[in-house]
């Protein structure tokens, strides 16, 4: 009798808790979440959307396509697409500076890509530019950044999260709005304190470097609150998440927000 007792209130909270993932992924797949937060904030864990059929755009993710058009190795044909697609998202607005690249850097990778040099000459000159802004840890001007998320946004319009935008007041007002804000939130010691351990644990990553994430996270103090205030007046609902805590309750807590939402 216990033992059918137990069973029953485990299928009925399983089938509850069906109930409640179903109805908060459908809801969640009609919107578009932009997760907010200065460096070493736990904004990582909205990765964890994927868990809602949400997919995850990052501004890591999109340069690193556009970069790996310049080789070494041979893309496929979805890959290829994706990266001119993405450069002639900021080709739009902007030229890349061809003094800076070889006609001979162009030849090459469009023999690597089996692409012809004088069509994607530009995209291939852009890809260049942004591989050596990103070995040298450069931030993109806000128009290419701005420009690269609304083309991707135009591609999946729903269901997206999104970390790594806005890094500005400027950037808020251009990318296209989101529905929610998710703001990840820790006290400036804790954030310094987090970038200390992962330096400490991974000495040789060039944004580990104590000048590069402390010219980061100071950026970040005088920019967020702009970027909070932008939000406010344009009246789109702000989630706070206080980051304070192990990694697993972030995560709970980042799962949860998303549930309430």
């Amino acid at each position: 009798m216990i033992f059918a007792y137990v069973v029953s209130g485990f299928l009925g909270f399983s089938l509850l808790c069906l109930i409640v993932w179903v109805t908060v992924t459908y809801k969640l797949r009609r919107m578009v979440i932009y997760c907010v937060g200065a460096p070493f904030s736990g904004k990582s864990k909205s990765k964890f959307a994927r868990y809602f059929s949400m997919k995850l755009l990052g501004t890591g993710e999109m340069l690193r396509t556009i970069a790996k058009l310049t080789g070494p190795t041979q893309l496929d044909v979805d890959e290829l697409t994706n990266a001119i697609v993405l450069t002639l998202a900021i080709l739009r607005h902007d030229k890349p500076d061809l003094s800076m690249v070889s006609e001979d850097e162009i030849r090459k990778i469009s023999e690597i890509q089996k692409i012809d040099s004088r069509i994607q000459r530009d995209s291939i000159a852009l890809a260049l530019q942004i591989k050596e802004r990103m070995s040298k840890l450069e931030l993109l001007p806000d128009q290419w950044v701005v420009d690269l998320f609304n083309a991707k946004l135009d591609l999946q319009r729903e269901g997206v999260i999104v970390d790594g935008i806005p890094r500005n007041a400027i950037q808020a007002a251009s990318v296209k709005h989101p529905d929610r804000i998710i703001f990840y939130t820790l006290e400036r010691e804790k954030l310094y304190s987090r970038a200390n351990q992962r330096a400490a644990q991974e000495p040789d990553r060039p944004d580990n470097d104590p000048s590069k994430y402390t010219m980061r996270l100071e950026e970040w103090f005088q920019v967020e609150e702009p970027i909070l205030d932008y939000y406010r007046q344009m009246q789109i609902p702000i989630i706070v998440i206080n980051s304070n805590g192990s990694y697993c309750w972030g995560v709970v807590k980042t799962i949860w927000a998303l549930m309430a939402i």
